[in-house]
């Protein structure tokens, strides 16, 4: 029981720290960003035609409606309720349609084998992991397609996410510094007993792949 408790409690701290980093990611960066622009501006607007002076601020305009809708979809992911138990596959369905909405980048899952045994401690965790994985995707890895793959073998499940996007050297990726949430991914996993693989370097995408061991009984 006790042991329960502390991960329920790693997991919540886990979740503050995401939401911490999902405010700083999207809206704090998106003011100091605007701000920056809005300087640049201001200090040439006596030799900078106006005409290039309006479309600079059409620029900023845009840039700004762009980090209000990247806002939403974060709070629409920390709203959005946990999968029913059974009803994992449609749940990441949706997660995937809705991260990749609005964005030109194409979003394709496949399922592959039968359900065996009793998993449903482990559809939440695994729905989180694919909607931060999704979600580090599209705002990080300017991929053009995000394939997600739900697999049922007899004594695991197993969740893997795959960019076509400029991936990443996974050694100098940290926690906090890199944004990608890796951290939070990893505990989730290790919550249900199981384990989390990233795969990538530069230019050749990146695959998130989770491994959540099941019992028949």
């Amino acid at each position: 029981r006790i042991r329960q408790v502390r991960t329920q409690f790693s997991l919540l701290l886990a979740e503050r720290t995401r939401l911490s980093r999902e405010i700083h990611d999207t809206v704090l960066q998106g003011l100091i960003g605007v701000g920056l622009q809005c300087d640049a501006i201001a200090r040439q607007l006596e030799v900078t035609p106006l005409a290039v002076t309006g479309e600079r601020l059409l620029g900023v305009r845009r840039d700004a409606e762009e980090f209000v809708r990247e806002a939403r979809q974060s709070i629409s992911n920390l709203r959005s309720p946990k999968p029913q138990a059974g009803n994992l596959i449609s749940a990441l369905r949706q997660a995937g349609e809705r991260a990749t909405a609005g964005h030109s980048i194409s979003f394709d899952m496949t399922v592959t084998g039968t359900p065996t045994g009793r998993w449903a401690d482990a559809e939440e965790q695994l729905y989180r992991i694919a909607q931060e994985a999704l979600a580090n995707a599209v705002r990080h890895s300017q991929a053009r397609q995000v394939h997600l793959e739900l697999c049922h073998e007899p004594t695991a499940i197993v969740l893997r996410v795959i960019d076509d996007g400029r991936g990443f050297d996974v050694e100098t990726v940290v926690d906090g510094n890199g944004h990608c949430g890796l951290l939070s991914m990893k505990e989730r996993a290790e919550a249900v007993a199981g384990s989390l693989t990233i795969t990538s370097s530069e230019g050749r995408g990146a695959q998130i792949e989770a491994v959540v061991p099941i019992s028949p009984n």
